[in-house]
C-alpha cells in the first residue's frame, strides 16, 4: 500500500510558483518527494515520503539550493523543484542566538560542494548524503543539532525493495546495524521546524 501511495504521488503534476525573497529566506530547508532511482526505498526504509533535502541560500532576490548529490553542488530553486513532485520549505521555529547563523550555515555547506555522494549513507564526512549535508551544517555552522541522529537498526529494512538497494550497493556485505544516520523524513518532522511554504503529501 505504501508503494502504491508514493508511486501515485510522485507523477502527480502540481503547481510550481515562483520562489523569490518574499517567501524564502537563507537558512531555510526545502524538502522533496524525489523521483530519484533510490528514492522508493528511502522512503519505505525511513517510512516516509519525504526522500530529499537541501539548504536554502537568497542573495540578490537569487534563491538557490546547496544539496548533496552527485557531487554536492549548488543550484537554483526552480531546477531543484524539477527532480520531484512535491516539495516544500521549513524554517526555524525560533530564530538561533547565534550571529550570523545563517551565513555561517550555508558557509559550512558551501564547503562540502563537490564532495562525492554517499551511496553508502555513512556518517563520516569522506562522502556526504543528503539530509547528513544539512544536519551537519547546522550542527557546524550554528551548534544546531536539527535531530538525534537514528540508527540503521531504528529503520525498516526487511522490505524487498530496500533489501535490493542494499544489495546493489554493499554486495554481500552486512550493514552496520550500529551506523548513525539521518533521513530527510526524520529532518522533516524535527520538532525545531515548521513548514511555511510548498506542497508536501
Amino acid at each position: 500500500m505504501f508503494i502504491l501511495i508514493f508511486s501515485l504521488f510522485s507523477c502527480m503534476p502540481l503547481p510550481s510558483p515562483v520562489v523569490d525573497s518574499s517567501i524564502a529566506k537563507s537558512g531555510d530547508i526545502i524538502f522533496q518527494v524525489s523521483t530519484s532511482s533510490q528514492a522508493k526505498a528511502v522512503a519505505i526504509a525511513s517510512s516516509s515520503m519525504i526522500t530529499h533535502v537541501g539548504i536554502i541560500s537568497v542573495k540578490n532576490n537569487k534563491v538557490t539550493v546547496i544539496e548533496a548529490v552527485e557531487p554536492v553542488r549548488e543550484i537554483s530553486i526552480e531546477e531543484f523543484k524539477k527532480h520531484g513532485s512535491f516539495w516544500g520549505i521549513s524554517r526555524l521555529k525560533t530564530e538561533p542566538k547565534t550571529k550570523n547563523w545563517a551565513s555561517k550555515v550555508i558557509n559550512a555547506a558551501r564547503r562540502m560542494k563537490g564532495k562525492h555522494y554517499d551511496l553508502l549513507f555513512k556518517w563520516n564526512s569522506d562522502k556526504i548524503y543528503c539530509s547528513e549535508l544539512v544536519w551537519k551544517a547546522f550542527k557546524t555552522g550554528a551548534g544546531i543539532e536539527l535531530v538525534t541522529p537514528q540508527r540503521f537498526k531504528d529503520l525498516n529494512l526487511s522490505s524487498p525493495a530496500v533489501k535490493s538497494l542494499i544489495k546493489s550497493r554493499l554486495g554481500n556485505k552486512e550493514v552496520d546495524l550500529n551506523e548513525q544516520i539521518v533521513t530527510p523524513g526524520h529532518l522533516h518532522d524535527s520538532d525545531l521546524l515548521e513548514n511555511i511554504y510548498g506542497f508536501l503529501p
